[in-house]
């Protein structure tokens, strides 16, 4: 079942539905970026909630590894959802991993708001980066938690180095997640939000073939990485990120 069906089905998320959500965004970008592969495109959509109501990442059709000879390396191509890419995508100046971390910043606002924070009425994506690039981030006033609000303008700055606070060990101590235990939620012995229904589980088939083509992808970017490193013997490594 999809992140996206499970909050429509629990409405706006408590506290600690929020923080149990956000941190396990957290955890799974944090693993990815220790493997220098951006996501791109971070969303409640692209996260399906398993048997036992933990967050699964599918769809890494947006990845992209970041590390070329020279080490960390800018990329320009501009993908995602517009709700939830982040202004330096949008400005095509170059961006780094830094741009999942706004996304998760909307996804938290999402989960406490009951909305995006930019262009919730907006369909064309023009006026939505115009919003994304422009428009100050404001709460409704139903939202009373000072400590959600604080970490949402961290995420959600437009300097993305503000975003991860210094590290991400820096960002999980934020005081918005006091109390909250992230060790338990690594080894899953944490109470989850949300049982998904059985007749809302996807069938065996399916997970199956979503496996499958979660491993073709992985191949996909590891066959990528390996001919980057070949071109980069080859070559020098140099001008290849202009085919992206």
């Amino acid at each position: 079942m999809e992140l996206f069906d499970v909050i429509r089905d629990i409405g706006l998320l408590s506290t600690y539905d929020s923080q149990f959500y956000v941190a396990s965004m957290i955890l799974i970008t944090e693993y990815l970026h220790h493997q220098n592969i951006i996501y791109r495109d971070i969303k409640p959509e692209n996260f399906m909630v398993d048997d036992k109501g933990f967050l699964k990442l599918i769809d890494l059709g947006t990845a992209k590894i970041i590390k070329g000879k020279q080490g960390i390396i800018r990329t320009y191509t501009i993908i995602g959802t517009p709700h939830y890419m982040a202004p330096e995508i949008i400005c095509g100046k170059g961006y780094n991993c830094l741009v999942d971390l706004w996304s998760i910043g909307i996804c938290l606002y999402e989960f406490m708001c009951g909305m995006v924070p930019f262009g919730e009425e907006a369909e064309d994506p023009y006026e939505i980066y115009e919003e994304i690039i422009k428009k100050d981030i404001t709460y409704p006033n139903y939202l009373k938690d000072k400590k959600a609000k604080k970490l949402m303008d961290q995420l959600l700055s437009r300097v993305p180095e503000v975003r991860l606070g210094g590290s991400y060990a820096s960002l999980k101590g934020n005081p918005w997640f006091e109390n909250f235990d992230w060790e338990k939620l690594l080894e899953k012995e944490i109470k989850t939000p949300y049982i998904p229904p059985a007749d809302k589980l996807l069938p065996e088939l399916e997970i199956k073939s979503l496996e499958q083509n979660g491993k073709m992808v992985e191949e996909e970017i590891k066959q990528e990485q390996a001919v980057r490193q070949m071109d980069g013997q080859n070559q020098g490594d140099q001008g290849w990120e202009k085919d992206f």
